[in-house]
């Protein structure tokens, strides 16, 4: 009877939940998440191609993208797939800056030379208000060029998703299965994601958001935990009716259009917070000289994003303005198979934890000729062998030794503790477009990347050439992370 009735539950809470898809994170979407289907195309299949060559690297990207659209009465359906294959010369190089791709997007480099990536996306529109998804791929939430919970730096995995949305109000519920290659125990683990966003007035909307690792199975639990698919309790209480075995993260998003073309947005995620502890740190900073202070309570972790975004009235000036900060330990767990990664790789920040990033970026179009920068600033504490300092979110973070890890210091932990890099990025592009037909066209650019390490006082200087052919992604593949 109680099988039945949890059943009947389940289907109840799934029936009440949903949204119309977002495609593009564009000046005026108001939503939070966000699909990987981006790029826009204008028929149901559209081949591509993007080749880039410097001095030291050259990379050849093929793809297609396909999407076809039918409708049923006040059902919309879409099937989208964008199968591709990356083909590059020096991974020593994209190893040696710690980066994770924004496309193909983290999928598992073979033969250190290639990629291939073949996202596809199942969808379902009741009259905008119902919308449910499935298939293989990935999501960014937030309106940052980052995302501090999900973002597209990860590699594609499988996913459920409900959206129900009216009059302003916004429920989401996800479950993602994603992989450990890394850790020692292959156990596959999910992640169920549930928000919930509201406006206030025209100018504001806010957002909460839990999303618990589950692994697929541990040494205390073989089977499926059911009741996390109820997607409107608190996974906070069910985590601790069980125990908290599981690592679970509550955060908050804002989006304020403090003018018709500026707009101010930011985003916080707790993994675990004391907030006496929370109250010592800030003690400190006010009064950085009392030695009576106990502050950095490694507990503490979480991660803060604040950022500016505006435009020119006729859309054709673009820029951004953006902070990233994480404490150390943030995303790790005492259990490695519950971080907050994918195929090997953090599905939020690429840089993991322990670090501050600005980041500033700036599109500029007039008439066929487009202008793309952006620079990032990182200050970050590395771990070595033998240490942790919570930049490494795959080893397993514990104030005392259970057998397997490296105990952490109970305080006294800062943002940047470790072994210190301070770099400064810098890439610009410039893009022609020339029209082949009322469809098809290329883009002809050359750009240039420049990075400086302050603690080396080493700096380099990489020119590059491109030509693309139906896709206006100005993203370099190795550039960004």
């Amino acid at each position: 009877m109680e099988k039945f009735l949890f059943f009947i539950l389940l289907m109840i809470s799934m029936v009440a939940m949903s949204q119309n898809t977002v495609i593009n994170k564009n000046f005026d979407d108001n939503d939070f998440l966000h699909s990987n289907d981006i790029d826009s195309t204008l028929h149901m299949i559209t081949p591509y191609f993007s080749g880039l060559a410097s001095e030291k690297n050259y990379e050849l990207l093929f793809g297609v993208n396909f999407k076809k659209e039918f409708q049923n009465k006040n059902t919309f359906f879409k099937i989208w797939t964008k199968p591709e294959f990356l083909l590059f010369s020096l991974y020593d190089y994209l190893d040696q800056y710690d980066s994770i791709s924004r496309f193909p997007g983290g999928e598992k480099i073979y033969n250190k030379h290639y990629s291939w990536n073949a996202p596809i996306e199942l969808t379902m529109n009741v009259k905008n208000h119902y919308f449910l998804s499935a298939g293989y791929s990935k999501f960014h939430w937030g309106d940052g060029y980052r995302g501090l919970n999900l973002s597209y730096a990860s590699a594609n995995y499988p996913y459920l998703l409900q959206q129900f949305k009216i009059k302003g109000l916004e429920f989401s519920w996800a479950i993602m299965k994603w992989t450990n290659p890394l850790n020692e125990t292959k156990f596959a683990k999910y992640s169920i994601f549930h928000s919930f966003s509201f406006n206030i007035g025209q100018k504001w909307r806010f957002a909460f958001f839990e999303n618990l690792i589950y692994p697929a199975r541990d040494s205390a639990h073989n089977n499926f935990e059911f009741v996390y698919l109820l997607p409107q309790i608190f996974y906070r209480y069910a985590d601790y009716s069980l125990g908290s075995p599981y690592n679970l993260f509550f955060g908050g998003n804002f989006n304020w259009h403090a003018g018709k073309n500026f707009q101010i947005y930011g985003q916080a995620i707790l993994d675990d917070f004391i907030f006496s502890e929370f109250r010592k740190d800030i003690k400190h900073i006010l009064h950085p000289n009392d030695s009576t202070i106990v502050y950095g309570n490694w507990m503490n972790k979480y991660a803060v994003q604040i950022g500016f975004k505006w435009r020119t009235n006729n859309n054709n000036f673009r820029s951004r303005l953006e902070f990233n900060a994480a404490r150390p330990y943030t995303y790790s767990h005492k259990n490695p198979i519950q971080n907050f990664s994918n195929n090997g790789q953090p599905v939020a920040h690429p840089f993991e934890a322990n670090f501050y990033e600005a980041l500033f970026e700036a599109s500029l179009i007039k008439k066929n000729w487009q202008f793309y920068f952006i620079s990032f600033y990182k200050h970050i504490g590395y771990d070595s062998t033998g240490t942790h300092f919570g930049q490494n979110i795959f080893q397993p973070t514990f104030d005392a030794y259970t057998g397997n890890n490296i105990p952490v210091k109970p305080f006294y932990n800062v943002i940047g503790q470790g072994n210190v890099e301070r770099l400064i990025a810098t890439q610009i592009n410039f893009m022609y477009k020339y029209k082949i037909n009322y469809v098809d066209f290329i883009y002809f650019g050359c750009g240039l990347e420049y990075r400086y390490s302050i603690n080396e006082d080493h700096n380099e200087l990489i020119p590059f050439v491109r030509i693309q052919f139906n896709i206006n992604n100005m993203h370099v593949w190795h550039s960004y992370n």
